[in-house]
């Protein structure tokens, strides 16, 4: 069925709003904007339940991952050009990833093994797995993680191969 374009509520933001995703489950909708910060809200009283605040610059895209335990964000701009994992239960910040560049979006694969990061002039493929142990591959990067601002106990990411450069072209399988 087609919306017909009647709201059930609307979501008071301060700035513009450029992405938003639900979580799985349905109950709770995250949304980015000029402001930083990610908002999330409660679908059912259209209240802001929280702000997640980690990114210095505008927050470019966002995704759950399909279980959602996940909340993934990314940030592209002149000093904050991160992937941040957020555990969606209790909002805590898990990891902090430092691609090549700017980001300016990110997928998560149907299935969660596999996170698309893309930004000016690339695009790279990182496997995920239940313990949030990340695979990049793309041309001779390896990824940074901030471990001053991670808890000790949480999960490592740990680099892969990496490719070899290669011509902008696309296979479709």
């Amino acid at each position: 069925k087609i919306p017909d374009g009647t709201p059930l509520g609307t979501l008071v933001h301060t700035t513009n709003v450029s992405n938003a995703a639900f979580r799985p489950d349905g109950a709770t909708l995250a949304t980015i904007g000029e402001d930083r910060a990610i908002r999330l809200w409660d679908v059912a009283t259209l209240e802001n339940r929280t702000s997640l605040i980690g990114h210095s610059e505008n927050v470019t895209d966002l995704t759950y991952t399909p279980d959602g335990g996940l909340l993934i964000s990314a940030a592209g701009g002149i000093d904050d050009n991160t992937v941040r994992f957020w555990n969606a239960l209790d909002q805590s910040e898990l990891r902090i990833v430092f691609p090549p560049g700017p980001v300016n979006a990110i997928a998560i694969s149907p299935n969660g093994t596999l996170l698309a990061v893309g930004g000016a002039a690339y695009l790279e493929l990182w496997a995920v797995n239940e313990t949030l142990t990340t695979t990049v591959s793309g041309p001779t990067h390896t990824p940074q993680v901030d471990s001053p601002l991670m808890p000790t106990a949480a999960p490592t990411l740990t680099p892969g191969p990496t490719l070899p450069p290669t011509e902008p072209t696309a296979t479709w399988i």
